[in-house]
């Protein structure tokens, strides 16, 4: 699992006091940013934790509130304020904004240095890293197992939804609903008709995203054409509402890649079935 701002309160030896935004700590963070700039947000992509001891927060209010505005509208994951060097304590008035703007805040203590903090998250980006490459080895052998079985594609689409903590469609090149697990997840397929036709107008491979709410709750659905050399021989359609995990693009990677190669070879029988019933008829109606 990815860093989050709640696993890095709970690392006792950093010894972090959340000030604002207690309600966000579930936030992912993707790396830590130091910095005493008035503005940093140039320098920023968003998911940063934001580590800075205040020498550039401002001198008046309006300058602090507007320095926390810049940081949330950059969707920083949160701020660390280092107290004992500039600051003794973290001024009020960025407290409030952060508040207001659902931006996270922590003091750190003096005895902690910042590196300390960017050593357990770049520890833990490290873990996930090497988690998603040898869960998505494993994911590669069980699906090509799942693919090589008797019932091949049926049992790729099972095995992918339970990879994903969700569900799969496969789709022929005509738009019909080929496999779908688990099986309560049909009604769900019957919304993407629209979404397929118009992928069949794009070269394959191609591919949709888009938030679909079920049941109440939000799920991110991704649908994309499956072919070879730019023909479409069919459609992969997959749904989950947990948090996307490293591994999931290799997975799907690898199910698009399988699922092709089994359309594929399907069409490849059915021509060649279907030229020899050609040839039978020849040779009925001509005596040859």
């Amino acid at each position: 699992m990815p860093p989050t701002l709640a696993s890095l309160v709970r690392a006792a030896a950093l010894d972090l006091r959340v000030l604002a935004g207690q309600d966000d700590l579930e936030r992912e963070v993707r790396w830590v940013h130091t910095s005493e700039l008035a503005d940093p947000t140039p320098y920023l992509e968003g998911g940063e934790l934001l580590l800075t001891t205040g020498m550039k927060l401002g001198r008046t209010n309006a300058e602090r509130r507007a320095y926390v505005q810049r940081l949330a509208a950059a969707e920083v994951a949160g701020l660390g304020i280092g107290i004992g060097l500039s600051l003794e304590r973290v001024p009020a008035v960025i407290v409030e904004a952060a508040q207001e703007h659902g931006l996270p805040v922590f003091e750190v203590p003096r005895p902690t240095p910042f590196i300390a903090i960017s050593k357990v998250v770049s520890s833990a980006l490290a873990a996930e890293q090497y988690e998603a490459v040898t869960t998505g080895f494993a994911v590669q052998q069980e699906l090509t197992r799942a693919a090589a079985g008797r019932e091949g594609a049926a049992t790729l689409i099972r095995r992918l939804a339970a990879r994903l903590d969700g569900w799969a469609a496969l789709y022929d090149a005509d738009g019909m609903l080929r496999h779908v697990a688990p099986a309560g997840a049909r009604p769900r397929t019957d919304a993407l008709r629209a979404d397929i036709d118009r992928l069949r107008g794009m070269p394959a491979p191609s591919s949709a995203s888009l938030q679909g709410g079920h049941g109440g709750s939000e799920e991110r659905i991704s649908v994309q054409s499956l072919g070879a050399e730019r023909r479409i021989s069919g459609f992969l359609a997959v749904g989950t509402d947990r948090p996307a995990r490293a591994a999931d693009r290799q997975t799907l990677g690898t199910a698009a890649s399988l699922l092709t190669l089994a359309l594929e070879q399907s069409r490849a029988g059915a021509d060649a079935g279907a030229r020899m019933r050609t040839a039978l008829l020849r040779l009925l109606l001509t005596g040859e």
